[in-house]
């Protein structure tokens, strides 16, 4: 029972936590803020796996290539994730507090994802009598987090500047690319280098953006 349940939420649960701790003990972020980007995060996950369950299998006729769902889904996801951090004030929060807030919530929507993926890993495995590979399995939970929370904070970067600056509408494309590229490298459960590059470089564009934003530089 603790391998098949308490396990996986604990591993879920452990990097909302620590990431909590470090926006309230590092940027000094409100503790509500850091919660209602938990929740945020949360209001994106349950229509998003609605959607992966329900919503794309049926809306997409099933002669169509597989790689139209899956590009249908990725831009759902985002979108969606997207929509649910609108609610971030733009006037109260400073740029890198609406990036960080935004990473909260987009790390939260990655842990629901991983537990999700856990549960499926876990099926296969048990319907095969096999037993799971939990060091490659943590790395691709990490990964999943990481790239939430990336694509997430971009958004979060484009919706910032919509409220306070000039919309630069060069980084609404930023989650879907990378997400996308993620998920066609990121197919199966071993891991693969060109998933964990996607990874650093959609942190790196994070820094970057930010930086261009903080700075007021309109090259973005």
């Amino acid at each position: 029972m603790f391998n098949t349940l308490i396990l996986p939420l604990i591993i879920c649960i452990v990097p909302i936590l620590f990431f909590s701790v470090l926006l309230i003990a590092g940027p000094k972020i409100k503790f509500w803020k850091v919660l209602f980007g938990i929740l945020l995060g949360l209001c994106a996950f349950f229509p998003v796996q609605l959607v992966d369950e329900y919503g794309v299998r049926n809306l997409i006729p099933p002669y169509y290539p597989t790689r139209i769902a899956f590009i249908s889904f990725v831009f759902l996801a985002e979108l969606i994730k997207g929509a649910c951090i609108t609610p971030l004030s733009g006037k109260k929060n400073t740029a890198l507090n609406f990036l960080l807030i935004s990473m909260m919530a987009g790390l939260t929507f990655g842990c629901g994802q991983s537990f999700v993926e856990y549960l499926n890993e876990a099926g296969k495995a048990f319907s095969k009598g096999a037993q799971l590979l939990w060091l490659p399995l943590i790395l691709k939970f990490i990964l999943i987090d990481l790239i939430n929370m990336a694509c997430t904070g971009l958004a979060g970067l484009f919706i910032y500047t919509c409220k306070n600056k000039t919309p630069k509408w060069l980084l609404v494309l930023y989650p879907f690319v990378l997400r996308a590229l993620f998920e066609f490298f990121n197919v199966k459960l071993g891991i693969k280098w060109f998933s964990i590059a996607v990874v650093l470089l959609a942190l790196l564009e994070c820094r970057i953006k930010y930086k261009a934003i903080s700075n007021t530089n309109d090259d973005l």
